[in-house]
């Protein structure tokens, strides 16, 4: 069956968190995002940058991976990997000749992401030009098998400002730093009808009240949206022992809960 083929086409290393009644019958979705994520794992693995190992989602980072839904909000503590979570869910979702935004408050708070995505697209070839970045924001611009596609920052003090062509999916990076009302403006760009999607990662330390309110509100069914925490243990490069991690156990006895969650 289908999962014997996947589990034989990736590394294990990719798996290895993933519960395996999950991989019996797997969206044609997670297939492509899978076989993307392995990929762009042996380049990383070849190439040996340490600020960005291979991809090896923990336990708490695989429930966002599988919501399928078309927004998704993530809390996570600091350093918990929600930004590379973001930008491994672009780029395994990424389809030729589409437009797809970084959202945030500045340039800075979408820089993280970028290097991400471009060091991703670099890995299976499909670069095509990339500019930035500088203090005017960035670009990159896709080929085959990603032909056309287009990546642009844009700053929640100007979604109101473009009535241009809407994005097929966006990211939102440092979420909990943009108001309330750029939250919506982000969520009405969405394109309506074509499988259009938002997901917004922040975390909780800082972050505007609205934040934690509507996170609360999208852990109802039937919210508009799903949303997820993710802690800070749950980035295993940083903290191989998880939970337990001595670091984790130093942080906790000295910092407020919300870094953390």
């Amino acid at each position: 069956g289908s999962r014997t083929s996947i589990s034989g086409t990736l590394s294990s290393p990719l798996l290895q968190h993933l519960p395996p009644l999950l991989l019996q019958n797997p969206s044609k979705l997670l297939i492509r995002k899978l076989s993307r994520w392995n990929l762009a794992n042996q380049w990383l693995e070849r190439m040996n940058v340490p600020a960005m190992p291979p991809f090896v989602p923990s336990p708490e980072q695989w429930p966002v991976i599988l919501d399928e839904g078309r927004e998704r909000l993530v809390a996570g503590g600091e350093g918990s990997g929600k930004s590379r979570v973001g930008a491994q869910e672009l780029f395994g979702m990424v389809e030729p000749g589409e437009l797809y935004w970084l959202g945030g408050e500045t340039y800075d708070d979408t820089l993280r992401e970028f290097e991400y995505l471009r060091a991703l697209f670099e890995s299976v070839g499909a670069i095509d030009t990339t500019r930035g970045p500088t203090k005017d924001g960035w670009e990159i611009d896709l080929k085959a098998p990603f032909k056309g596609t287009r990546i642009r920052p844009r700053l929640a003090s100007d979604v109101r400002k473009i009535a241009s062509y809407a994005p097929k999916g966006i990211l939102i990076c440092e979420a909990a730093k943009v108001s309330e009302e750029a939250f919506h403006r982000f969520r009405g760009r969405i394109r309506r009808g074509q499988h259009g999607w938002a997901l917004f990662t922040g975390t909780f330390e800082g972050s505007l009240h609205w934040y934690a309110d509507q996170f609360t509100a999208w852990q109802v069914d039937g919210g508009g949206g799903t949303s997820y925490s993710i802690p800070s243990w749950a980035n295993l490069v940083a903290f191989p022992e998880g939970e337990e991690d001595s670091e984790i156990q130093a942080l906790r006895s000295s910092m407020p809960h919300a870094r953390f969650m």
